[in-house]
């Protein structure tokens, strides 16, 4: 969605990407999304299987409706995985 996490997908999962791929995140979504407010991103690393799943927190500004998206990152794949509201 705009963002730079591509170039995180064959870095180490430790703190330091975590933290580009926060700010890559929420610069995107600012950007891109102005309907929502980021809530809370985590990070869930599989370094087993090269991958790296994401849940986005946000409201909906108009609804003001808590929503929680969840994605998973590979070098092979882009993919959403759900998307609820909560």
């Amino acid at each position: 969605f705009g963002s730079n996490l591509w170039s995180l997908v064959f870095e180490q999962n430790d703190s330091v990407t975590q933290q580009l791929a926060d700010k890559y995140i929420r610069d995107a979504l600012r950007t891109w999304e102005p309907r929502i407010n980021v809530v809370k991103v985590d990070y869930f690393p599989d370094t087993e299987n090269n991958y790296l799943r994401i849940r986005i927190g946000y409201i909906i500004i108009r609804l003001n409706e808590l929503q929680v998206m969840t994605l998973d990152i590979s070098r092979d794949n882009f993919s959403l995985i759900s998307a609820t509201s909560v």
